[in-house]
């Protein structure tokens, strides 16, 4: 795929990338480094683009992907232990402490929901699970664990507005 057809097919959807991005780190720098991380993953892989046939849900499903996998990364740092604890981590300290504060917030937030709210969200985002396998481990039926995940998202919408 050449430059031009690059731009023609894929550059129209950073607005529409950068919207998934902030509404799952809730951050607008974050949201465009991911944005910029989902366009030089596109160019390297452009000689391989061509067989994409819906181009948009393409884009939007790697953001997707590439945001769980930071709010993933963020969640395995423990917010306890000290920056120069983390001696094994590559990232610098500042982006450390970020991830740490980005979970706390996203912690802080969660606790408006109930126990069985909090796990049923946790499985379906963190573990990408489907609700099938849900359904499996937890005994809730499908339809009633999608109704509990879009309450949860909603409580968690509505905790956000409250706490700014």
């Amino acid at each position: 795929m050449g430059t031009d057809e690059f731009v023609r097919v894929f550059l129209p959807f950073r607005d529409a990338a950068y919207r998934v991005a902030f509404h799952f780190l809730e951050s607008s720098q974050d949201a465009m480094d991911v944005v910029q991380d989902l366009y030089i993953r596109l160019w390297e892989k452009r000689d391989g683009l061509e067989t994409v046939r819906n181009p948009k849900a393409y884009c939007i499903t790697l953001v997707r992907n590439m945001c769980i996998d930071r709010v993933r990364h963020a969640s395995h740092i423990d917010p306890d232990a000290g920056i120069e604890e983390c001696t094994e981590c590559s990232e610098p300290p500042d982006e450390r402490l970020q991830a740490r504060e980005a979970l706390q917030r996203i912690r802080d937030r969660m606790a408006c929901l109930s126990e069985k709210e909090r796990k049923v969200l946790y499985m379906r985002i963190f573990e990408e699970l489907d609700y099938r396998e849900i359904s499996r481990r937890t005994g809730i039926s499908a339809l009633g664990l999608r109704v509990m995940v879009s309450n949860a998202r909603r409580k968690l919408k509505d905790n956000n507005g409250k706490q700014q």
